[in-house]
C-alpha cells in the first residue's frame, strides 16, 4: 500500500519520503507505539470519533501520553483537503503515535494516507481465503496480564506480519488465529470469535460469529471453519449481502 500523503499534528503536509522520526525513536527500534486505521470515501471520513477513542485506549494500555485529539483531527482534515478524490476515491488513513526517543518529553504523532489497495477491493467481491493458525494460548490467560497488552493496537507487528507472509506462501490471503477453546481473535490487522486475523486495513473477516450489523459490515452468515483436530486449516470467507442500513452503500469494510 503506497503512502501518498503524510500530515503532522499541526496540520502540516510533508513529503512521505521525508524523515519525520529520529533513528532512536522507540516506535522504530522497539515497536513502542500505537496506531489505528480507518477509511475515507469521496472526502468523507468514516467513524473518526470511535477510532480516536480506540487510539487513546491503546495509548493508555501502553502507558503512553494521551493522544492529541485535536492534532489528529487537524492532520486528517489536511489530508482530506489535499487528496485527489477523483483519482483515488477510497483512502486508508493510519493514525500513528510513538513514544519518541528514549527520555523524550513528548510522543511523536502523524497521520498517513494511501489509496485502498487492489487486494482489499478484490476481496470484497471474491471473499478472503484464510488459514486457521494455532495462537498457542487462550485469551483468558492473558486478559489479567497487562504487560502483554491485550486489546491494544500496538506497533509491535512482527508476529502478525510473519503470519501474513506464511498465509501468502501457502496460497491464502490472511490468517485467523484460534485458541484451543475454539474462539476467534484478530491477527496484521490480529478479531475476537476467541479466533484473530494477521492483518490492519479497513477490512474484516471471521470464521465465526459476526458482531451487530448496525456497527459492522461483516458477512451475515459467514463460513464456519472448525480448527478441531488440526493445527492449521483453511477456509474462504465470502462477503454476503447485509440488511439495508447495516453497511456502507459501497460495501466497504470498516476498520
Amino acid at each position: 500500500m503506497a503512502i501518498k500523503l503524510v500530515a503532522l499534528l499541526d496540520g502540516t503536509l510533508v513529503d512521505p519520503a521525508q524523515p519525520i522520526v529520529r533513528a532512536d525513536d522507540q516506535g522504530v527500534v522497539r515497536g513502542d507505539g500505537v496506531f489505528d486505521a480507518l477509511l475515507a470515501v469521496d472526502g468523507v471520513v468514516r467513524d473518526l470519533d470511535p477510532h480516536l477513542d480506540r487510539l487513546a485506549r491503546s495509548a493508555t494500555l501502553l502507558d503512553l501520553p494521551t493522544p492529541d485529539d485535536a492534532g489528529y483531527r487537524r492532520a486528517v482534515d489536511a489530508i482530506v483537503a489535499a487528496w485527489d478524490w477523483a483519482a483515488d476515491p477510497e483512502v486508508v488513513l493510519r493514525l500513528i503515535q510513538t513514544r519518541g526517543p528514549e527520555g523524550a518529553e513528548h510522543p511523536n504523532g502523524w497521520v498517513m494516507a494511501a489509496p485502498l489497495d487492489a487486494a482489499s477491493r478484490r476481496q470484497r467481491v471474491d471473499g478472503v481465503r484464510v488459514l486457521l493458525l494455532d495462537r498457542g494460548f487462550e485469551g483468558s490467560e492473558i486478559a489479567p496480564l497487562p504487560w502483554l497488552l491485550p486489546g491494544a493496537k500496538s506497533l509491535s507487528y512482527g508476529i502478525n506480519m510473519a503470519a501474513k507472509r506464511y498465509a501468502v506462501a501457502n496460497g491464502a490471503d490472511d490468517v485467523i488465529f484460534y485458541a484451543r477453546a475454539a474462539s476467534c481473535s484478530r491477527g496484521r490487522r490480529p478479531a475476537s470469535c476467541s479466533t484473530s486475523t494477521a492483518s490492519s486495513s479497513p477490512r474484516r473477516s471471521t470464521a465465526s460469529s459476526a458482531p451487530s450489523p448496525s456497527r459492522n459490515c461483516w458477512p451475515r452468515r459467514p463460513t464456519r471453519a472448525s480448527p478441531s483436530g488440526s493445527r492449521n486449516s483453511s477456509a474462504t470467507i465470502s462477503p454476503a449481502a447485509a440488511a439495508p442500513g447495516s453497511c456502507p452503500a459501497d460495501g466497504s469494510w470498516p476498520a
